[in-house]
């Protein structure tokens, strides 16, 4: 028994160092350091030490969204890449640019998109095509010819956008700001739209929160809108101050102000009035991104959060690229309220503080992440 006994912890004292030799190699060798127990995962989350916050800086080509599979397509390759670039230790926030959802209305719509020029003769296009649908909503619901092309497309559009970013964001275990789309304002429950069916003859450009288990966590509509905005151009409904919300998540509060509503200085107050940690301001610039327009871009997250210090991070996701004759510009960031050091700024204005990610181009696709201390 002895004899066995001696054989026995040889042979384990053996294999215990070819084991501990095995392990220091593959650390070594740099093929270890992606992989992670369950354990170790769900330890270091549960310790929430850090968070990571994502801006996706988009760039716009039509074709994307003129079919279901290219528009699912483009995002899964987007959250591919992003996957590649975080730590699965910790949560994220990916956050995409206003009007991702928008463009859907183009879906199925390849020949408009070639004969046109400018938006408005895609806009009269596009109600000739269905001339039907569009002007029965338009009597219906006694609103104009673009605000009924809207409601006549919006349930083939929610379905689209709900479906893919509920299905990216439980595929790839992260919360997602989805950008933001013209739709109408639907009833949620439990997470899920009850109805598809308009309640009303408003369409709002409104953004979606959803969770690492493809649930909506809340929505926010925007209450300043500019000009394309307005009865003369997209007819878009503004909301009301008062329908201003913070979303309560494992990784803070977070707080969505949609592009211009970011710049307001009410909005911004009745974020942190609520007590948000996390600005977030999807954007879509349709217009050139000029030294005075980097300069009047600082007075929205940048001097929210960097200046005034009323949150502790702010993430601003840009649109680039064209459609038809309207052109988008700009650079994505990423701010902390903590940065205090001189370090970059907009590609035209001197150094500055608060950035601590910032896309290098304005006009291409980029994705900027940052690993950050839990707010």
């Amino acid at each position: 028994m002895n004899k066995l006994n001696m054989e026995g912890r040889k042979t384990f004292f053996v294999l215990a160092v070819l084991s501990a030799l095995l392990i220091l190699l593959l650390i070594s060798s740099g093929s270890y350091k992606n992989y992670y127990s369950i354990e170790e995962v769900y330890t270091v989350k549960k310790d929430n030490e850090f968070i990571q916050l994502v801006a996706v800086q988009f760039k716009l080509n039509p074709y994307d969204f003129t079919h279901v599979e290219n528009f699912k397509a483009k995002i899964d390759s987007i959250m591919n890449e992003i996957q590649n670039k975080i730590d699965p230790r910790y949560d994220a926030l990916v956050v995409f640019p206003e009007d991702i959802g928008t463009m859907l209305v183009l879906e199925g719509m390849d020949n408009i998109i070639s004969d046109s020029q400018t938006l408005e003769e895609g806009i009269k296009k596009a109600i000739k095509k269905y001339p039907v649908s569009i002007g029965i909503r338009k009597i219906l619901y006694r609103t104009s010819w673009t605000r009924a092309m809207f409601l006549c497309r919006s349930k083939n559009m929610a379905k689209i956008y709900f479906d893919t970013f509920s299905n990216m964001a439980k595929k790839y275990g992260v919360y997602i700001v989805a950008g933001s789309i013209l739709l109408p304002d639907y009833e949620i429950e439990n997470g899920r739209y009850i109805s598809l069916k308009p309640r009303d003859n408003n369409v709002y450009n409104i953004s979606y929160l959803f969770g690492p288990d493809g649930l909506i966590i809340g929505r926010q509509k925007k209450v300043y809108l500019i000009d394309l905005e307005g009865p003369y151009g997209l007819d878009v409904e503004p909301a009301d101050i008062s329908e201003i919300r913070v979303f309560d998540t494992p990784m803070g509060k977070i707080g969505i102000a949609i592009c211009f509503d970011a710049f307001q200085q009410d909005v911004l107050e009745k974020l942190k009035e609520q007590g948000a940690d996390i600005l977030v301001q999807p954007s879509a610039n349709p217009s050139s991104w000029s030294y005075e327009q980097q300069e009047d871009w600082l007075n929205s997250s940048w001097s929210a959060t960097a200046k005034q210090k009323l949150f502790k991070y702010a993430v601003n996701p840009m649109m680039t690229g064209s459609f038809l004759n309207l052109q988008f510009y700009g650079q994505s960031s990423i701010i902390s309220s903590d940065m205090d050091l001189l370090g970059p700024n907009y590609i035209g204005l001197a150094n500055t503080y608060g950035f601590i990610a910032l896309a290098e181009s304005f006009d291409s696709e980029e994705i900027l992440v940052s690993k950050v201390l839990h707010p």
